[in-house]
Formats: C-alpha cells, sequence, structure tokens
C-alpha cells in the first residue's frame, strides 16, 4: 500500500473581492508585446493628430493599428478569434461580391475606418492613472443622504475614470473590500449611466463616428438629462427595495477635491470644440485625456515615478485593450465590404435617408 503523504495547509491566500480590471491573457511573447506596446501608442498620437487636420494622414495610425493587432492575435481568447475571423470573413465575401459585380472597391476603408475611435479608446485608457482623493479617516456616512452622494460621486468620477472609480468607492465603502447587494447596485447603476453623455465612454466615441452631424455638446446635453432620470429611478428602487428608505446604507464619502480633475476634462473638451470646431470630436477627447494625465501624473508623482508609470501603462496596459484592438478592426473590413457592395448596386436599400 503507498503511504500517503501528510497533509500540508495551504498558505494564507487574501480573497479577492472583484476580479482584475485586465483580465489575465494568453502568454505573448516579450518582444512581440513590446513592440505591439509601441504601435498603440503610435496609433494613438497619430489618430489625435490626424483628426486636427494638421498632421499626419489617418491611414498611418490605421498601420499602426493593424500591425499590433497581427501581434497581439495569439493572445486572444478563442470566442474573440472567432467573433473576428466571423465579421473579416463576411467583410472579405462582400469585397468578392462587389468585384464580380463589376466595382471596384477601396481598401482604404481598412486603414482609416474605425481608427479614429481605437485611438480615443487608447488615449482615454491613461485616465486610469488618475489618483483619486482619499476619502479621509472620518467614519462612512449613512443614510438616505449618503446614497444619493454615492449615486452621484460614481457617476461623476465614473464618466472619467471608467470602471476604476466602481473598483476604488467598492473597496472603500463594503465590509472588508466587498459590497453589500444595495451598495453595488448604487455603483454599477450610477456608472453605467455615465456612458449616456460621457466622451470618455466607447459608447459615446461610437456615437460620435457614426451619427452624420453629431456633437459632443449636443450628445452629452441630452444624455445628461436622461441620466438624471435614470438616476433618480435608481435611487429609489433601493430606497423601496431597503425597506426603510435605506436608513441604514453605507456610503462613499464624497469630497469636492475629487471633483477637480474631471472638471478640468469636461472644460477642455467643451473649449476644444468651441475654439476648434474643424477639429474632429474624437480628437479633442483624445488630445485633452493625454494632456491632463500627462500634467497631473507629473505633478503629483514627480518627473520619474510619473514618466515610469506613463511608461509602465503604454508598455502593460495598452496591450491589453487587443480584444477591442481586433474587434474594430475586423469590423472595419466588414463595413469596408459592406460599403462596396453598396456602392457597385448590390443591395436594395428601403430608405434613403436617416432621421428620428
Amino acid at each position: 500500500m503507498r503511504r500517503r503523504r501528510p497533509h500540508q495547509p495551504r498558505p494564507h491566500q487574501p480573497i479577492a473581492s472583484f476580479t482584475p480590471l485586465t483580465p489575465e491573457l494568453p502568454a505573448t511573447s516579450p518582444r512581440r508585446h513590446t513592440l505591439a506596446a509601441v504601435l498603440l501608442f503610435a496609433m494613438t498620437v497619430l489618430a489625435a493628430l490626424a483628426g486636427t487636420g494638421h498632421g499626419p494622414p489617418v491611414w498611418t495610425a490605421g498601420v499602426a493599428a493593424w500591425g499590433a493587432g497581427a501581434l497581439l492575435w495569439p493572445q486572444l481568447a478563442r470566442a474573440q478569434k472567432r467573433q473576428a475571423l466571423l465579421l473579416a470573413g463576411a467583410g472579405l465575401v462582400a469585397f468578392g461580391v462587389a468585384l464580380a459585380r463589376g466595382g471596384r472597391p477601396s481598401l482604404m476603408g481598412l486603414l482609416t475606418q474605425n481608427t479614429a475611435l481605437l485611438g480615443m479608446l487608447a488615449a482615454v485608457s491613461f485616465l486610469r492613472l488618475l489618483r483619486t482623493p482619499e476619502a479621509g479617516s472620518d467614519g462612512l456616512p449613512r443614510g438616505r443622504g449618503a446614497l444619493w452622494r454615492t449615486l452621484g460621486a460614481v457617476h461623476v468620477l465614473g464618466a472619467v475614470i471608467n470602471l476604476s472609480a466602481v473598483f476604488i468607492m467598492a473597496d472603500r465603502i463594503g465590509p472588508d473590500g466587498k459590497p453589500r447587494r444595495e451598495q453595488a447596485a448604487a455603483l454599477v447603476r450610477a456608472f453605467l449611466a455615465a456612458a449616456l453623455w460621457s466622451p470618455f465612454f466607447a459608447a459615446t466615441a461610437v456615437a460620435l463616428t457614426y451619427a452624420p452631424g453629431a456633437s459632443p455638446l449636443g450628445l452629452a446635453a441630452s444624455g445628461m438629462a436622461l441620466a438624471v432620470v435614470l438616476l433618480t429611478l435608481a435611487g429609489r428602487d433601493i430606497e423601496r427595495a431597503s425597506g426603510n428608505g435605506a436608513a441604514d446604507f453605507v456610503g462613499y464619502p464624497m469630497h469636492a477635491a475629487a471633483l477637480k480633475v474631471p472638471a478640468v476634462l469636461a472644460a477642455l473638451v467643451a473649449a476644444g470644440h468651441w475654439l476648434v470646431p474643424d477639429w474632429a470630436a474624437l480628437a479633442v477627447i483624445s488630445l485633452a485625456s493625454l494632456a491632463v494625465v500627462g500634467v497631473t501624473v507629473l505633478a503629483q508623482r514627480g518627473p520619474r515615478d510619473g514618466g515610469h508609470a506613463l511608461f509602465c501603462h503604454v508598455r502593460d496596459r495598452l496591450p491589453g485593450m487587443s480584444g477591442e484592438l481586433v474587434l474594430f478592426l475586423s469590423a472595419a473590413v466588414f463595413a469596408s465590404g459592406l460599403r462596396a457592395v453598396i456602392d457597385s448596386g448590390g443591395l436594395w436599400l428601403p430608405f434613403s435617408g436617416f432621421g428620428a
């Protein structure tokens, strides 16, 4: 008989209350990873400059994006690869149909479609480097007022630093870093409502890219009004579900200092759209994000530590957007192929314009 090995107690492992912001991906060789990071940063800068009308042509950013996508392809999950191949394959079939009909499809859309959007997504990812001011050592606020202040805090901060705000606040207000059900509901609902108006969300970038004549200020004005309605409904729902009007709700201690950076960013985007209307909206958002993050990080952490933080973000975090990168590149193939079919007279459309 085999002798059983004595039981070895496992070392204590801290229990994570949330999954990481960047999911663990299949390994990529360090050289490919570094080169992809350089190409993604180049794509970000080139796309932003191209949007001003005074920089290089946008296809240069597209070349960098496709190069990074090819390098990061091995680290994609299987489902992401299938989705990308399906979109790109449909686009290639559409190109074939257009050629069979005698059309002369342009391939430039492969390098220009969605490039500005990808550059904006990469630029706003730097907002994760912004530090949220410490809430202090005071006790956490409780009650109905704490609920509404928390809804407002995560909505405003989440509109700028995105999902990071949810994790920061959840770790602060939840017992042992694990928020209770009503706390999680308040954080997630208020954060998602910011997608209706925040220029730093991908949803807004898509709307500005594909809606003819879309204005960042007009979109923000209408989106904010709807966001207020959603926040009101979310807060009242949590109050009713608590049974006591949220009297025991533990919220986040919001301070005015936390609103400085969001206010500066919003002012820069609005001023840029007003002063240089010829610049593309996504270019204004990208340049404002990069400028504010660069100045703030260097001022808060000093030239050495701040520069290292920016370098580490480019090296480690930008390649983490490989899923979004390949998805939008494959969507560019699909859209370009569909446009080629339409231009060749291969589709009948039951409408000639778009309206409300």
